[in-house]
């Protein structure tokens, strides 16, 4: 049942959120506004808008997909003026993390940012039968930005993002953007992308802002 109404932290704090187990997907709100595949451009829902919120603890999970500290996976969004204190730590066959959002579409976020604390670790590798997602991905704010505009936001924590054959991607701001617009941001945080079988596809991709941006 994902999210789909409005949330307002009148600048308040969530304070020691902890998040530990087996969750495809896991933060704060862990789903908002999905629509099935089949519905996705061709049903818009209602917009959510989360504003003026700080979320401080852990999350520390495995067999995971979409993580974040605010929202593992959500489409259609305004975030704004909100705070990610949030360490997040992933483990899967192919993540997508960030400290704002894991996998975000269509969506702004604006005067949002990862603070030092937060720091973003993801490890993507092999499952029994010793395959994998081609792309893992590990962002300050979003793992994956699709359709997303980033204003004023920055990072301050270290992003790491380590995989077994697959992709490795990981930003400041986004790791991986599709049709993505970032605007007066900044990231202070030291940024790494690890593949442990290099190829010609799996190459790692590190990015002080962005690690690929891309159009649809």
């Amino acid at each position: 049942h994902p999210f789909r109404g409005n949330f307002d932290g009148n600048g308040f704090t969530i304070s020691n959120m902890t998040i530990e187990g087996s969750y495809i997907s896991a933060g704060l709100f862990g789903c908002i506004n999905l629509t099935r595949i089949d519905d996705l451009f061709s049903i818009e829902p209602e917009k959510v808008a989360i504003s003026d919120l700080t979320v401080e603890g852990t999350v520390d999970v495995s067999n995971a997909v979409t993580v974040g500290g605010l929202v593992g996976i959500g489409e259609y969004m305004d975030i704004e003026n909100c705070k990610n204190k949030v360490a997040v730590t992933a483990y899967g066959k192919g993540v997508y993390g960030g400290g704002i959002g894991g996998f975000v579409f269509a969506a702004v976020m604006n005067n949002c940012f990862n603070e030092q604390a937060a720091e973003i670790l993801i490890y993507s590798g092999p499952d029994s039968d010793e395959t994998s997602s081609t792309v893992s991905c590990a962002g300050g704010l979003a793992g994956v930005a699709f359709y997303v505009a980033i204003y004023n936001s920055a990072n301050f924590a270290p992003i790491s993002d380590s995989t077994e054959r697959a992709q490795s991607e990981a930003g400041g701001i986004a790791a991986m953007g599709i049709s993505a617009e970032i605007y007066n941001c900044y990231n202070t945080g030291a940024v790494t992308a690890d593949t442990n079988e290099t190829n010609e596809t799996n190459i790692p991709i590190a990015g002080g802002i962005c690690g690929t941006n891309g159009a649809m």
